[in-house]
C-alpha cells in the first residue's frame, strides 16, 4: 500500500478518534446553586434579639406567603398598629443580605401586605425570609 492510500485511510478515523475524545473531555456542566431558603425560627430569633439590643426602635419580622403572580408579600411578627400605608421596609435573606426593598400598601390585623421591588442582585422574598421595618 503506498503512504498516500494509508493517509488518506487514517487520517478520518483519525480525526473522528480525537474528535471522540475531545468531546468526551469536557467537564459536566456545574451543577445549580441551591434554592434559597428562609430563615429558620432561630435565625429570625437570634435577628430579632440581636436588633433589640442593638436598635430597640427597628421591629424585625417575617415572610409569611408571596403573591405568585404580583409583587406582594404578607409579612408578621411586625405590630400593625403603628404601621401606615406607605413605609418603607427592607426584605433579608436568611444570610442577612438585602434582597428586596418593600412599601406597606396595607396592615390587616397582625400582618402588613407589602409590595416589594428585589435589589438588583437579589430577588423575590419567599416566605421564611426577614424584614427590617426601621426605628422613627
Amino acid at each position: 500500500m503506498s503512504p498516500r492510500r494509508y493517509t488518506f485511510k487514517i487520517l478520518p478515523l483519525l480525526f473522528t478518534g480525537l474528535t471522540v475524545a475531545s468531546l468526551s473531555c469536557q467537564r459536566p456542566p456545574p451543577p445549580p446553586p441551591p434554592a434559597p431558603t428562609g430563615a429558620t425560627p432561630e435565625q429570625y430569633e437570634a435577628v430579632r434579639s440581636r436588633y433589640a439590643r442593638v436598635s430597640p426602635d427597628t421591629q424585625v419580622g417575617q415572610v409569611l406567603a408571596v403573591h405568585t403572580s404580583e409583587p406582594l408579600a404578607a409579612v408578621t411578627g411586625i405590630p400593625t398598629g403603628d404601621i401606615r400605608e406607605g413605609e418603607a421596609v427592607t426584605f433579608l435573606n436568611s444570610e442577612e443580605s438585602i434582597i428586596a426593598f418593600g412599601t406597606v400598601i396595607r396592615p390587616v390585623d397582625d400582618t402588613l401586605h407589602v409590595r416589594f421591588v428585589p435589589t438588583a442582585a437579589g430577588r423575590a422574598p419567599i416566605p421564611g425570609d426577614l424584614v427590617l421595618k426601621p426605628g422613627k
